[in-house]
């Protein structure tokens, strides 16, 4: 997802093979979902409380929410992995306090274990970088299907439709709170994340899909694509600290400081 450094192993990473594909798990990950999922899950608990509802307490919707973000993060970066290996290449997952990753191993595969090393065209970065944000809206997708075709709601994404004019497909508050926190943190991590990584801002994979357009459409350069990078991360620092979002105004302020520091050294990152 993001073009960070891969963080280093630890004995407490969680490491397992899945359709082909090495995962790893770093230990922080499950502690910033935890901290990001907080006042989600106890909102919950208490909304349920207090209409009478079944509610089996804040720790434990915090666990689904803990796991909820696992798949669907995994998802997202399994896009990626399926994009890759469909030109060829390699890839392992790994899961970190800041998302996730897919990491190509080696080069372009071109049949009888040979290897290129060259560089992928920029449509096909495009579909690489576009890959793992529509896994993600997909799960979402699927999972509101689910929901709706047994008459459920679709969890607290409806509120934000109907915040842009958008209907919420209506549905029953399911009457337990586990069966209302399986859907509602399936789907609204994964539709939010997906669209916070397509913000174009480098190393989010809309800043990539910004960087290959600007190159190919308008002649530009990658250099252009990073001052479009910065501005928009501070105008998100911007939005972020005036509602209140301190957490991700800083989160995007990384991401102007970092991108400003890459433009003034004259490098220009590319790793996945």
């Amino acid at each position: 997802m993001f073009a960070l450094g891969e963080p280093i192993y630890t004995p407490y990473d969680m490491r397992f093979p899945l359709f082909g594909c090495q995962v790893r798990v770093s230990a922080p990950f499950w502690l910033v979902a935890a901290l990001l999922g907080y006042s989600h899950a106890r909102y919950v608990d208490i909304a349920y409380s207090q209409a009478g509802g079944d509610t089996p307490g804040s720790a434990v919707l915090l666990v689904i929410w803990a796991l909820a973000m696992f798949v669907s993060i995994l998802v997202h970066e399994f896009g990626h992995h399926f994009a890759f290996r469909f030109f060829g290449i390699d890839s392992h997952i790994v899961l970190y306090h800041f998302g996730g990753l897919a990491i190509p191993t080696g080069g372009r595969r071109l049949g009888r274990g040979s290897v290129y090393a060259g560089r992928l065209s920029a449509y096909s970065q495009l579909i690489i970088s576009a890959a793992g944000p529509a896994a993600q809206l997909l799960l979402a997708a699927l999972v509101a299907i689910v929901a709706l075709s047994l008459g459920l709601t679709i969890g607290s994404i409806g509120d934000w439709l109907t915040l842009f004019g958008l209907p919420d497909f209506g549905g029953t508050q399911p009457r337990s709170a586990i069966v209302y926190a399986i859907i509602d943190f399936l789907i609204y991590p994964s539709v939010f994340w997906a669209l916070l990584n397509l913000l174009p801002i480098l190393p989010l994979d809309g800043g990539r899909i910004a960087e290959e357009l600007i190159c190919l459409f308008f002649r530009g350069t990658q250099r252009d694509a990073m001052i479009l990078s910065i501005i928009c991360s501070v105008l998100m620092v911007i939005w972020s600290f005036r509602r209140g979002d301190t957490f991700m105004g800083m989160f995007f302020l990384s991401f102007a400081f970092s991108n400003f520091e890459t433009l003034q050294s004259g490098g220009m990152r590319r790793p996945w």
